[in-house]
């Protein structure tokens, strides 16, 4: 049963989020706001910026996780460490 509330109470989230998306959009085109430069004073320019600097982020991150912070899967065999007598802060266990 707890289950299912939790199944309810998501697609009753999910949906106030689809239909809150619109009515922002609409409140976006209804308020004044002060341009400072050209594409500034566009309709929806903030929500076309947020949604292209989050994709941005995602494959900025993903790109360092790949090439920076990967290794090989056989990295620690080549390096000589010895799985079977694992060390911990120089101590053998």
């Amino acid at each position: 049963m707890r289950r299912l509330d939790n199944l309810k109470s998501g697609k009753v989230l999910k949906y106030l989020f689809y239909t809150s998306l619109p009515l922002f959009a609409l409140m976006d085109l209804l308020v004044p706001r002060e341009a400072y430069f050209w594409f500034d004073g566009l309709p929806g320019f903030y929500a076309v910026f947020g949604f292209i600097t989050c994709i941005l982020t995602i494959v900025v991150c993903k790109a360092v996780g790949y090439y920076w912070l990967m290794v090989n899967e056989e990295y620690y065999e080549d390096a000589g460490y010895d799985s079977d007598h694992d060390q911990k802060g120089g101590m053998t266990f």
